[in-house]
């Protein structure tokens, strides 16, 4: 693929920020040269960032020319909800490989479930735009804990609508011990984020396991008393548009040009687990009701 910021799903949400934001990446999008596609966008809106960035650069079929730096008139992104609309702003950057490229940049940050348009305009009217929903906050049901083949105590949690794998999977515990007067947060990062169950998405939270690392991270022992005082996860989405396979330029969701525009979203749920469970686990109970920490 010409433009080479996506080794894979997993790369796209760093390596993209730092391809975009530091040039890293190679100045040969050279797309096919036609007069109904004007523009190639590549780029994500983040809802975890207040600013956002963008590669823009104007089709030609002559490499050796470099970026028409001039030809962008104007580059916006407009909120399909409130109709808010944002100005994007240019920054000339060069590339490792040699050469410049034109890198957009905006400070806002978008909101979880609204849909946006990009828009890239030449000075002749001639357009190019992309859409995006940004993911959001999904539903979440939480299952009584049970046991596994092997006796550990585990917890399914289904998180409703999500029908893709989620890049990221973060199990989060808030725990306390000794002369702490503030919890301290242990954050559990999920090799294996799931499967897919219905038309939603189930992560098994390994509450023995779980409770192990914790202890293992805090160079606890079994004597040291230790209080949970929040158990939450942190569920990183990619928008239903992201390409299955890397972006290129036959697959595309841009409008009169070439590249993609994705969107993505971290969401932050808690819950309380049983007191019962707390002991048997071998914690002392500091939740409260809603979840939060005592």
């Amino acid at each position: 693929m010409a433009f080479d910021w996506l080794h894979s799903r997993t790369a796209a949400l760093s390596a993209v920020l730092a391809a975009l934001s530091l040039g890293a990446c190679d100045n040969s999008i050279d797309p096919f040269s036609e007069s109904t596609r004007y523009y190639a966008i590549f780029g994500f809106l983040d809802a975890d960032r207040d600013s956002q960035f963008v590669r823009i650069e104007p089709t030609r079929s002559n490499r050796e020319a470099g970026p028409v730096e001039y030809d962008v008139e104007s580059v916006i992104t407009t909120d399909l909800t409130s109709g808010e609309i944002v100005v994007w702003k240019d920054s000339l950057v060069e590339l490792e490989e040699g050469g410049v490229g034109l890198v957009y940049y905006a400070s806002f940050r978008p909101e979880r479930g609204r849909r946006y348009r990009i828009e890239v305009a030449r000075s002749d009217g001639a357009t190019t735009s992309a859409e995006t929903t940004v993911p959001d906050t999904p539903p979440l049901s939480v299952r009584r804990p049970d046991r596994s083949f092997l006796g550990s105590l585990e917890q399914g949690l289904l998180f409703e609508g999500v029908v893709r794998r989620p890049e990221q999977v973060v199990v989060n515990y808030a725990v306390s011990f000794g002369n702490l007067t503030d919890p301290l947060d242990v954050n559990l990062v999920y090799n294996v984020p799931g499967v897919p169950e219905g038309d939603g998405w189930r992560i098994i939270v390994r509450l023995t396991r779980d409770k192990a690392t914790v202890f293992q991270r805090l160079s606890l022992t079994a004597n040291d008393e230790v209080a949970l005082h929040t158990l939450s996860i942190d569920l990183r989405l990619l928008s239903d548009d992201w390409p299955l396979t890397d972006p290129g330029l036959t697959e595309t969701n841009v409008t009169n040009g070439f590249g993609f525009l994705g969107s993505a979203a971290t969401h932050h749920a808690s819950w309380v687990l049983d007191s019962l469970f707390v002991v048997e686990l071998g914690f002392i109970n500091r939740q409260d009701a809603a979840g939060n920490a005592q």
